[in-house]
C-alpha cells in the first residue's frame, strides 16, 4: 500500500479477539500517512503504490509524459520520443530555447513534434531551420540581433531548403550625418530604404544593403554655392556637394564645377569668369583668356578663330517661369520658385540633349522625370537650394545627369 504503512494491530483485530478504539486508533493513523498529499503513495504502478491512473491530461510534476505530463529539459524532442512513453498531444519545452513542441504523431522511432509559432532569438533563419527542426509553415520569427527587432515567416519547411521571409518594411533614417557602408541589413537597412542628411538637405536611397558592404546613392540635386572664395579637396559629399554641382566665386568671378565629390578629396574645375572661355589646345595649356565678343561673333587668338554663339553651350533662351511648366531640350530657363514649381522634363530626349534652370528664391523645385530616369533613378528629384540646374540626358538606363 501507500509509501511507509505498517499494520499496527493485526494481532488485535482478529475474528474472535476483544478490539479495544486504541487499536483502531493506530491503524487509522497509520494509513493516513500512508496517503499523506505529499509523502504517501505515488500510484507509479510498483507494488504498494497503486496502479496508473488513465487521464489525458495532467501537469507537470504530478503524472508521466505518457499519461499526459509536461516533459521539460534543455533539449529538443527527437524522433525517437516516441511511443509508449509519449502520446499524441504531449508537449514538450526545450528550457535552453525557451521553445514549446507538441506531439503529433508518436509512431515507434518516427515521432512526429511540432513547434509551436513565435521565437525570438538573436539571429535571422536560414534554408536549414526547417521540418527537421520542426518548423511549420506560418512559423514566425523574430531577430532580435538587429537595431530594430525584424519578423520573418516560414513559407517553406522542406528540409535543407527552408524559405523564410522578412516581414519588415526597412528602416528609414533622418540625420544630420551621411549614410556609410556599414548602414546595412544589420541596421535592418532594406533595399529602397531612404536616408535624409537634413543638415546640408540631400537624400539617398539604398541600392545594396550587404552586411558593411552597403551602397547609398543621392537622389537629389547636389548643393551649388555662391561665396567670396573658390571651393577645395574638403567641399565634397559631406557638405552636400555631386558631380555637377556649380560654385561661384563671387570675388573673382570665376565658375568651378564639381567633377569628383569624393570625401576630403573633391576636384573641382575652374570654368573661368563672365568674359572667358577656357581653352583646352595644348599651345593655351587650358589657360583663360579673354573673350573680345561676347553674346555672338568670334575672337582671334595666335591667328586661329573660335566662333562664339550667340547664347552659352548654344541654347535657346526660354524666358522666366514662375509656374509648372513642361522644358524643351537644348533650351535654358530662369525659374522663380517663389511658390513651389514643378518643372516636366521633355518626353523623347537624344543622348547629349541639355536642360537648364537657373533657380531663386526659396521655394521648392520638383523635377518631373516624364517617365524618364535620374542616375537609374525613377524617383522626381527635388531641392529647395538656389542655384543653376544642368541636366544632360543620356540613356534609357541612366538617364538625365547632372551636367
Amino acid at each position: 500500500m501507500g509509501t511507509g504503512y505498517v499494520r499496527q494491530s493485526a494481532a488485535e483485530i482478529v475474528d474472535g479477539q476483544v478490539a479495544n478504539a486504541s487499536d483502531f486508533n493506530n491503524e487509522f493513523e497509520a494509513i493516513k500517512d500512508a496517503f499523506d498529499g505529499t509523502s504517501g503513495h505515488s500510484h507509479d504502478g510498483t507494488v504498494g503504490e497503486g496502479p496508473l491512473i488513465d487521464i489525458l491530461t495532467g501537469t507537470s510534476g504530478s503524472f508521466t509524459a505518457a499519461r499526459g505530463g509536461l516533459t521539460s529539459t534543455t533539449t529538443a524532442p527527437t524522433a525517437t520520443d516516441d511511443t509508449p512513453d509519449y502520446v499524441v498531444g504531449n508537449l514538450w519545452v526545450n528550457t535552453t530555447t525557451d521553445e514549446i513542441f507538441i506531439c503529433v504523431d508518436n509512431t515507434s522511432t518516427a515521432a512526429i513534434w511540432q513547434k509551436q509559432q513565435g521565437k525570438s532569438v538573436a539571429s535571422a533563419p536560414t534554408v536549414t531551420n526547417d521540418i527537421t527542426e520542426g518548423y511549420t509553415i506560418g512559423y514566425l520569427w523574430v531577430d532580435t540581433s538587429t537595431t530594430i527587432d525584424t519578423p520573418y515567416l516560414c513559407l517553406s519547411n522542406v528540409d535543407g531548403a527552408a524559405v523564410w521571409i522578412s516581414l519588415s518594411t526597412g528602416r528609414d533614417n533622418n540625420t544630420t550625418s551621411n549614410p556609410t557602408v556599414n548602414d546595412d541589413i544589420t541596421l535592418n537597412y532594406l533595399i529602397g530604404s531612404l536616408w535624409t542628411n537634413t543638415a546640408i538637405g540631400l537624400s539617398f536611397i539604398c541600392t545594396d544593403n550587404t552586411d558593411t558592404a552597403a551602397v547609398w546613392k543621392p537622389i537629389s540635386f547636389g548643393k551649388n554655392n555662391s561665396t567670396g572664395s573658390a571651393p577645395g579637396v574638403t567641399n565634397d559629399i559631406d557638405e552636400g556637394y555631386l558631380p555637377g554641382s556649380v560654385w561661384l566665386n563671387t570675388s573673382s568671378g570665376q565658375l568651378y564645377i564639381c567633377s569628383d565629390n569624393s570625401d576630403g578629396a573633391a576636384v573641382w574645375s575652374n570654368q573661368g569668369a563672365a568674359g572667358q572661355v577656357k581653352v583646352d589646345a595644348a599651345a593655351a595649356a587650358g589657360y583663360l583668356i579673354d573673350v573680345l565678343t561676347v553674346g555672338g561673333g568670334s575672337l582671334t587668338d595666335n591667328g586661329d578663330t573660335l566662333d562664339i554663339p550667340s547664347s552659352p553651350l548654344g541654347l535657346t533662351n526660354g524666358g522666366d517661369k514662375t509656374t509648372a511648366f513642361t522644358a524643351v531640350i537644348n533650351t535654358k530657363y530662369t525659374v522663380d520658385c517663389t511658390s513651389a514649381v514643378e518643372v516636366t522634363l521633355p518626353a523623347a530626349p537624344s543622348k547629349g540633349d541639355i536642360v537648364v534652370l537657373s533657380k531663386y528664391n526659396s521655394g521648392n523645385i520638383t523635377i518631373n522625370l516624364n517617365s524618364l530616369k535620374y542616375y537609374g533613378s525613377t524617383t522626381d528629384p527635388t531641392t529647395t537650394a538656389q542655384g543653376i540646374i544642368m541636366l544632360q540626358y543620356t540613356d534609357t538606363a541612366t538617364g538625365w545627369i547632372d551636367l
